[in-house]
């Protein structure tokens, strides 16, 4: 029988690659949606070598210094933990938006734990789940029954606080992780009870088999997909053409946007159309190939996908909440149909001429995706989780860190990541010299003395160190900007206190 771990993190910030978590909740429930256990909510320390972002501070209440994060577990404990709960037989992990932003933190999360980052999520049975990519596919395909919020632009929403309130829901405080499970669980059960067979339906792409049997059932393939590509006020779907297996990944689909007339980009070359790939356009509804984006996605068979028959167009309904001509885009279909092989040959050519070369990662700790580990060094690390978990006795304790820190990796990721973990999770077993080096880390990490080097409107870019960090704040707190309330800025002044600390920490005036 299927057991469900509805769970949610808050996090240090946004970057999955980055940022840490500090608190984890989770309800685990039957096939049901029943509770079966009791909820759980774990915190972390905040680590040494990775700054809270201040709107992360604003947004979850968790200032770094907290007394639930500074009595909290280690990282190490905390991965430990989740690992228990989503490592057992049959176990499917559910979360909203958790596919995007939960679910590749807990794999950072366990690739600094030197733990399997990905076992959880297919071993023994298991799977994943995303109740956002439900309520995109229900208010696209059926809809009555549910409120469906809007922002006061009159543009939809599925926001989880606002569908919540729209739909009675309990959610008593947003972005607290517990409280965040409790509305995705209850928003889940909302769901479920107005049309099971929906539900059901979506359940069963979690199996990338499934997926796969309704995608390629012949060249060319079309049909409905639901994403987060397409606006909230096109319904948030359109119609697809398969155009088969993108670049290298057996899980991927390369995916032609039915709602744009396929032919005056037939006529470009792979080139030209490469060019168009990634063209940031704020309207794609005008279809002109010299202004507007390449209307190709990626389809991932293993990212539980929701994609539905092209019978559903006979339905005016979705197709007006589409806003979309049915007898136009199954035009377009035919054509592409018609030019399949040239056409196809052409798009991934311009895709993988538009690939782009991404530089390694810094850290080792951000290289998870830079390929997996050797199958043997895997097994040591699992050996030595196995020898961690019975070393009851401090001698122990030091003979296996003293044995890990010791090994000759093959991989040129792994000495650091393990010297890191260690000093990050068990600085007591460090000898001196590994103290040092561990400090010198930190800071160049957090450059304490550094200078002001990007502009602050540039959020996403600012470098994640004290100088910046400090400078953000600062500027919030004296701009006090309409996006936060006051009590969310009453969090500045002491997390500005707490950069002091850690710059005092790191030695450098």
């Amino acid at each position: 029988m299927a057991r469900f771990v509805f769970y949610d993190l808050e996090a240090t910030g946004a970057d999955v690659h980055y940022d840490r978590p500090l608190q984890f909740a989770a309800i685990c429930t039957n096939e049901q949606l029943e509770p079966i256990e009791e909820p759980v909510v774990w915190y972390a320390r905040h680590p040494d070598d990775v700054l809270s972002h201040p709107a992360a501070v604003m947004t979850t209440g968790l200032l770094p210094d907290t007394p639930a994060l500074t009595e909290g577990m280690s990282e190490a404990e905390l991965a430990e933990a989740i690992s228990g709960l989503l490592n057992q037989p049959d176990t499917c992990a559910v979360g909203f938006n958790n596919l995007r932003f939960d679910a590749p933190m807990l794999r950072f999360l366990f690739w600094r734990t030197l733990k399997p980052p990905y076992e959880h999520e297919f071993s023994g049975g298991n799977s994943k789940f995303d109740i956002l990519d439900v309520a995109r596919a229900y208010r696209l395909l059926r809809p009555d029954g549910i409120n469906w919020p809007r922002l006061e632009t009159g543009y939809p929403s599925l926001k989880l606080t606002e569908l919540a309130a729209a739909n009675g829901l309990t959610h008593e405080q947003a972005h607290d992780a517990l409280s965040d499970v409790q509305a995705t669980l209850e928003l889940a059960r909302l769901f479920r009870d107005q049309n099971p067979r929906l539900f059901n339906y979506l359940l069963a792409a979690r199996n990338k088999n499934h997926v796969r049997e309704q995608v390629d059932k012949k060249p060319g393939h079309a049909f409905v997909h639901t994403t987060a590509r397409i606006a909230a006020d096109r319904g948030g779907g359109s119609v697809f053409v398969n155009l088969g297996q993108s670049g290298k990944n057996p899980n991927a689909r390369l995916l032609w946007d039915a709602r744009f007339d396929p032919a005056p980009w037939m006529a470009l070359s792979p080139e030209a159309l490469a060019e168009r790939r990634f063209v940031k356009t704020p309207d794609d509804r005008v279809n002109d190939p010299n202004t507007m984006r390449l209307p190709v996605k990626e389809l991932h068979i293993n990212q539980v996908p929701a994609v539905f028959p092209l019978s559903i167009l006979k339905e005016a309904a979705v197709c007006e909440r589409m806003v979309i001509d049915r007898e136009q885009v199954l035009a377009h279909i035919a054509l592409i149909k018609a030019h399949l092989p040239e056409f196809a040959e052409k798009l991934h050519a311009a895709m993988a001429l538009s690939e782009g070369q991404y530089p390694p990662a810094k850290r080792s700790e951000q290289a998870l995706y830079a390929g997996f580990l050797d199958n043997r060094e895997a097994d040591t690390l699992a050996q030595w989780w196995r020898d961690w978990r019975g070393a009851n006795h401090p001698a122990k304790a030091q003979q296996a860190i003293t044995w890990l820190l010791g090994q000759d990796w093959q991989d040129a990721r792994l000495p650091t990541l393990v010297a890191h973990f260690v000093a990050r999770n068990y600085p007591q077993y460090l000898d001196e010299r590994h103290q040092q080096q561990w400090q010198h880390y930190c800071r160049e990490q957090l450059n304490p003395n550094g200078e002001i080097s990007h502009p602050l409107d540039d959020e996403s870019g600012l470098p994640r160190d004290i100088p910046h960090m400090r400078a953000l704040a600062q500027h919030w707190l004296d701009t006090r900007p309409a996006q936060w309330t006051e009590q969310q800025l009453s969090l500045l002044k002491p997390y500005l206190e707490w950069l002091e600390r850690r710059k005092a920490i790191l030695s450098i005036r």
